[in-house]
């Protein structure tokens, strides 16, 4: 049993850390090409080797821009994960062949290019299962920072045939660097374990609240039908209320979702004029989901809007709901008597509350025309979203 419970552990884990991994490895790629580019308009380079160097930077960019719309290696794994971490091996030969005759190290605060491993290995520390298939639960990460910091020792040795006390310090700084990237890596991941630590206590306060529900309102519900019997005017009262208290129930924990499922809210809270109102008319949304305000938003409209309806005297209401060019509209038209437009303007009505709600999301609240009898609302709300 303890083995299953450390399995989902990490496999929560994982999944926490693939999400953050999966939106930061552009960054990587950012931060290599700028110090590609950095190093070339820095470090001593021959005109042609110099732009050799700025090419490099430049490619690295423009990784980052396709990852940033992509997947990036570590996400895709596998041979693109390894060909990433190769690089951290290959790049600062390149860039030590390219330097300058005698300029190889020649600052003692770092190499060229010495910050150029630091983003590999750091989502290497962040990320290490990309690499358990191959390796097993070895130190892959360790190695790689040895490994790197070897690299820099034998290339000022092979290029400018022994160490003075500038390259040793060169050497050094730029070692610090790499195990600065790694350890600040080391530090993310066990955040993440820290997230998933919280996420596990909000799951767990979720579940008991919710059988506190089951236990204060459906088993009570339950229990005052059951003294009814025979009455059955009696038991039907219990279980309208009953299934309005899950109905509510229901809403609260969509609405607590960070993506809505509009079709659900939609149906549930219409459900609970049926009955009370012909709906002649309702939305169909789909799978379509907005962000949490937003949800909410239509959610108190939906409510605030067909009570009016049934409070004023409709008899019947169409709910319409659509995207426009990034806006989410909902529309609510009833036969009912209408009403003059000055009540949006008055604080003390549920109208003008709304519509100061809706233009807080940048949205609004308006009477679409002017009709004969009854009256037509649109709640407009951008969804964040691009068309």
């Amino acid at each position: 049993m303890p083995s299953e419970r450390t399995a989902d552990e990490d496999a929560a884990q994982l999944r926490i850390t693939r999400q953050l991994v999966d939106r930061m490895e552009w960054v990587g790629f950012a931060y290599q090409g700028a110090a590609l580019v950095q190093t070339a308009l820095v470090d001593p380079f021959e005109p042609a080797e110099k732009t050799v160097v700025l090419v490099l930077g430049a490619a690295h960019l423009a990784l980052a821009a396709v990852i940033w719309r992509t997947k990036g290696p570590f996400i895709r794994g596998g041979g693109a994960a390894a060909a990433w971490v190769a690089t951290i091996f290959i790049i600062p030969v390149i860039i030590a062949l390219l330097a300058a005759p005698g300029t190889y190290a020649s600052n003692s605060s770092c190499v060229q290019a010495c910050t150029y491993p630091a983003a590999p290995l750091l989502f290497v520390a962040v990320y290490p299962w990309v690499f358990t298939r191959a390796f097993g639960k070895s130190p892959v990460g360790i190695g790689l920072v040895v490994a790197v910091c070897l690299e820099w020792f034998l290339l000022i040795y092979l290029i400018n045939g022994g160490f003075d006390r500038t390259s040793v310090l060169s050497a050094l700084s730029s070692v610090i660097w790499v195990v600065v990237s790694y350890g600040i890596g080391r530090i993310v991941a066990r955040l993440t374990g820290v997230v998933r630590k919280g996420e596990k206590q909000i799951q767990q306060q979720k579940t008991e609240e919710f059988f506190n529900f089951l236990h204060s309102h459906i088993k009570s519900g339950l229990a005052a039908i059951r003294l009814e019997q025979p009455n059955v005017p009696a038991m039907l009262e219990k279980v309208g209320e009953l299934e309005h208290t899950v109905s509510e129930q229901r809403l609260t924990q969509l609405l607590s979702l960070d993506r809505v499922p509009l079709a659900m809210l939609c149906s549930e809270r219409i459900r609970a004029f049926s009955g009370v109102i012909r709906i002649a008319e309702t939305p169909r949304m789909g799978a379509r989901t907005v962000r949490g305000p937003v949800g909410i938003l239509i959610d108190r409209a939906l409510g605030d809007l067909l009570k009016n309806a049934v409070v004023h005297g409709a008899q019947t209401v169409w709910v319409r709901m659509e995207t426009r060019t990034g806006m989410l509209v909902l529309e609510i038209a009833d036969d009912g008597p209408g009403f003059d437009e000055a009540v949006m303007d008055d604080p003390g009505t549920s109208l003008h509350r709304l519509r100061g709600s809706a233009r807080e999301l940048g949205g609004d609240l308006r009477r679409s025309g002017h009709l004969p009898r009854g009256s037509r609302l649109m709640l407009s709300v951008p969804t964040g979203e691009e068309p």
